[in-house]
Formats: C-alpha cells, structure tokens, sequence
C-alpha cells in the first residue's frame, strides 16, 4: 500500500527533500535501478467501545484512550528495462496487546515483465493488483482519510493477507483506458485448514452463509477511463490525493469471484456452498484549481452476493473482547455484507501555505451508506477530518471524527458511538 511515487507542493521557495527517496543506479547506463522504501503510521485515538467490551485486563470499558502502531514498512523497488521487482515486509495493528515489532512478514513480492511495454505486463505473487474498485488498490501512504474503507476489501483478512493476495496478473493502458486483471488463488489462514473447517453443523442457524476456506482459483478486474493525466500503472497502489501535482478524472468499474467461497445450513442442515461475486462502480477526481488550491472527491458504489444473510465484522486495532452484541466487542462493526454499499469522500487542499516549508492543510469530509440484506435497518456512518501536510505524503498528521453504529441482537441500530483519530506518518 505504499505508492512509489511522492509530490511535493508546488513552490520555488522550498524542496521536499524526501521527494526523490533513496534511489541508487547500477552498469554503466544506469539502466539498473533499486530503491529503498519506508513507511512509519503511528496513531492514537478516542473510542466509545460496544456494549460489554472487556479490556486486556478483563475490565469491562464503555470508552478507551490508547496508542498503536498502525503500519510499519521497508521494502525495495527494482527495476531494470522491463523488468520490476517488488518486495515489502512490515507489520502493522500493533496495539498495547501485541506490540512486537520484530514479528515482520511479507506484506507484497511480486515480479512483473512488461511484454508489450505500457499495453500488456504480466506478472505474479502476493500483490494489491486488485479488482472490485480503485480503492481496492489504495496507497495507504497517500490515503484522504485516516483509514481505509473496508468495503473495498470484503475478504480483508480471511483469503487475502490484508487486501494482498496470491495472483497471476495482467495490467496495462490502451488508449484512455487503464486495466489490471488477475487469477487468484485465496489463501487460508492457519486454523483453517481441512482439519479444522468451521462448524456449519449444530450451533450455526440455517440459511445464514460464512465465509468458507476455498482452493479454487477465482478471478477479479478493473478497468477505468482516464479524461485527462495519465497515472503511472508500475506499482500496484494508487494514489488517493496527487497535491496538485496532477489533473485527474476517471470513471471505473470491476468484480471480484471467487467459487465455494462461503458456505450456509438449508432446512435440513446439509451444507450448501455458495460463490461470492462483487461488483463496483466508482468515480475519481482530483483537480487543481486556478486559485492553487485543489478538489478532490471520490464515490465508490458496491454490490456484494455472499450468500444468504451473510455479514461481515471487522475493527482496526481491536483487541478487546467480550461484546454483547452482533457486532463483538470495541469497536467492531459490520464492515461487510450481501447487499449494497454506497462510499463517498470529498477534500478542498488550501492553496495558502502556512510557513516557510510550504506546509498546507486539507479538510474532507465523508460517509458511509450499508444497506446489508441480514440486516433490519441501514447504516449511515458520516465522517470529517483535517490533514496537515509537512513535506507532502512524506510527512503529515491526519485528525478524523466519525460515527460508527452499534447493531443490537434485533440486528436494529441500537446506538451511535463518537470516535476520533490521530495519525502521525513518515514516508520515504
């Protein structure tokens, strides 16, 4: 999730000096390249917590006030003619739980060849060339919000490793049109192997799908049209704010599928295996505008068919437990769902600069629309927030308050729980 590629402002008093990163050049034409990746999200943050959510103590809190580590990254970039090579290894969710940092793994290793150069590559590994939308494959360094929708990732953390996953790709431009497709082999995670397949054969209600391990291959794409700056398609993310530095306006759409990926009881208790299919359309502008100020707004819409009744919870940096209700305990929520899904965010980059170093603010605003068939009302989460820019994505702070709703056992919104986050972030 970290882009290749940094802006810095537009100014001539002030250089960014992270702009370039640590690039070094190897033969005698320098056509070999390898470049030196870091990514360091520290955050902390103010939730009130679902009902009967228990601390690492076993303390019951209604509210918390805590430190994480949100990602910590380094990796490399290399490149030679048409050759690309990339590999990332971090961590990241480290909380007061779990805050281990030498517990590294492989978060993206890929290979690609450019066959026909700009119009077809080929490539496989562990990768974010993901279908469904483009915020399927956002930069996390280059993000407008403090956090990233989940909706883009329905199988975040199941046969995914945190939107990475195991493919053979293809990506390329033709014309105005931008399109990356894969073949993906969905992982399983361990404890889910044939020895320990989840229980669809007493405690589970029927007609209720799960998610299910699966070894199929299944299949996902995204194609968009570009009206005006082409972006450069070499690396798998995409960025969410260019600064200014580039004009852009595309409209896209993609799916994702994957076989015998969810499972649900019928009347008479057999197993029924399902096959998940997502579709999205979405629309991305980012504008600079002639005062120098920049508009940027994203809209993503989503149709997910998981299964009967099928939902989806998830939180970041959650290590509470306990929970009264559908959705767990601290502040987990229903992320995902068979049904429908609205995501929509919009941001005004002020053209004045602050200080001397061309530091700029940003404020955005954005929300949620869920509309999950398992559940009797839907979801409208709204949201707001302030970025403050020291060298660009580089350097930056991020403060963001939203409403999360808690569902109770009637599956109706019970509450409405305030949040705020705070994100520190170095990049190079």
């Amino acid at each position: 999730m970290i882009s290749s590629s940094t802006f810095a402002q537009q100014t001539t008093r002030f250089e960014n000096p992270l702009k370039k990163g640590w690039t070094e050049y190897f033969g005698t034409d320098s056509s070999l390249s390898i470049r030196t990746i870091g990514l360091l999200q520290l955050q902390t943050r103010y939730l009130q917590l679902n009902p009967g959510s228990l601390s690492v103590t076993g303390t019951e809190k209604n509210q918390t006030i805590d430190l994480g580590i949100t990602r910590v990254c380094i990796g490399s970039l290399l490149n030679y003619k048409r050759l690309t090579m990339f590999y990332l290894l971090g961590n990241n969710a480290l909380s007061i739980s779990n805050a281990k940092l030498g517990n590294f793994y492989t978060y993206e290793a890929y290979i690609h060849y450019a066959l026909i150069p700009k119009y077809l590559q080929l490539g496989m590994g562990q990768t974010l060339y993901n279908g469904i939308s483009r915020a399927s494959s956002l930069s996390i360094s280059q993000t407008m919000t403090v956090e990233s929708s989940p909706l883009a990732f329905p199988t975040g953390g199941k046969s995914d490793n945190i939107g990475r996953q195991m493919q053979f790709f293809a990506l390329g431009q033709i014309l105005k049109f931008d399109y990356r497709a894969a073949l993906v082999r969905p992982m399983v995670q361990v404890g889910q192997g044939t020895q320990n397949l989840p229980d669809l054969s007493s405690s589970k209600p029927i007609n209720t799908s799960y998610e299910f391990p699966s070894d199929r291959f299944g299949a996902e794409a995204y194609i968009c049209y570009q009206f005006f700056d082409e972006e450069n398609i070499q690396m798998s993310s995409r960025s969410f704010s260019y600064l200014g530095s580039k004009k852009v306006f595309n409209i896209g759409a993609g799916f994702e599928y994957q076989p015998n990926a969810t499972a649900y009881l019928n009347t008479d208790r057999d197993t029924i295996f399902n096959n998940t299919l997502t579709f999205s359309s979405d629309s991305y502008v980012d504008i600079p505008l002639s005062g120098g100020g920049v508009f940027t707004t994203y809209a993503a819409y989503y149709h997910y068919n998981y299964g009967q009744n099928y939902l989806k919870t998830g939180g970041s940096l959650n290590y509470f437990t306990g929970g009264d209700g559908p959705q767990g305990a601290g502040n987990g929520e229903f992320t995902v769902g068979t049904g429908h899904a609205l995501y929509f965010h919009a941001a005004y980059l002020f053209a004045k600069t602050l200080t001397q170093e061309n530091h700029r603010i940003q404020l955005y605003t954005y929300f949620y629309y869920k509309n999950f068939d398992a559940l009797k009302m839907p979801s409208w989460q709204p949201g707001c927030g302030i970025n403050y820019y020291i060298l660009g994505h580089n350097a930056k702070i991020g403060l963001q308050y939203y409403l999360r709703n808690v569902y109770g056992t009637d599956l109706k919104i019970s509450s409405v729980k305030h949040n705020v986050l705070m994100q520190w972030q170095i990049l190079f």
